[in-house]
């Protein structure tokens, strides 16, 4: 026995709903530093810092920076596939020397030498290594099924270079880069389009040269994760740098 289903109406595939897979979404991370005043930042947390959505706490954040009591010192945004690490990077490359040969005085003189003359050779460089300095964004983002909410393992670094610490002395003498570093690395799951409060840092202090951080300053990371179809989908993240908009 054969059965003949019969249907009033077309069916097109427009009409079904079907999932779509995480695979299909690219992933869109937007990651705001905003630097404000202790007393203020301190305010701000213990009356917005302990929410799942930080939505409110960026637009206080906004009004500050619009009122010119705080002010956006990076901004990074970066997009990509769901399950597929990124990395974004707004550094120079800081080349200098790790190791030394010592000092030492010639094997052998052709000839002499007049009285006050140095002839020691000094430290020499033989090995080198790179710092990037500057701001870095690397994200690994996955869609959970229904592309509602993201699991994202996270990492922003901002690197300043500080100046130089000597060690030695005379013909010993070495110099050392110092770099002041603020970043987070850290693993979470936040709904699509929402704002997270990534962490607050201590930002260096900018006075007399100095090499240690400013305890009068704040600086808090946020970040907003958009899920973004990429058939027929629209970006949902804001475009980079609007806090201060």
């Amino acid at each position: 026995m054969k059965l003949r289903v019969l249907c009033a109406f077309p069916i097109s595939l427009s009409m079904l709903e079907l999932p779509v897979q995480a695979a299909d979404h690219d992933v869109g991370i937007l990651v705001e530093h905003i630097e404000i005043d202790e007393r203020s930042a301190t305010k701000l947390l213990r009356s917005l810092g302990g929410k799942s959505d930080a939505a409110a706490l960026r637009e206080a954040l906004r009004v500050k920076v619009e009122a010119g009591e705080a002010k956006v010192s990076a901004t990074s945004y970066v997009r990509t596939k769901s399950g597929q690490r990124a990395k974004i990077q707004s550094t120079h490359e800081f080349i200098y020397p790790t190791e030394f040969d010592p000092p030492n005085l010639p094997q052998q003189l052709s000839g002499p030498i007049a009285p006050g003359v140095d002839i020691t050779t000094h430290s020499n460089p033989t090995a080198y290594e790179m710092r990037p300095v500057g701001g870095t964004l690397e994200v690994d983002p996955v869609v959970n099924e229904g592309g509602k909410t993201i699991e994202i393992n996270i990492a922003p670094e901002l690197v300043e270079f500080v100046g130089y610490s000597k060690y030695g002395k005379d013909e010993t003498e070495v110099k050392q880069p110092i770099f002041y570093t603020m970043k987070a690395s850290t693993s979470l799951t936040v709904a699509s389009g929402s704002y997270v409060l990534l962490g607050v840092y201590t930002p260096r202090s900018t006075e007399g040269g100095a090499m240690i951080g400013d305890k009068s300053r704040r600086v808090l990371a946020l970040m907003r994760a958009s899920v973004v179809a990429t058939i027929g989908g629209e970006d949902g993240a804001e475009p980079a740098g609007d806090a201060a908009e």
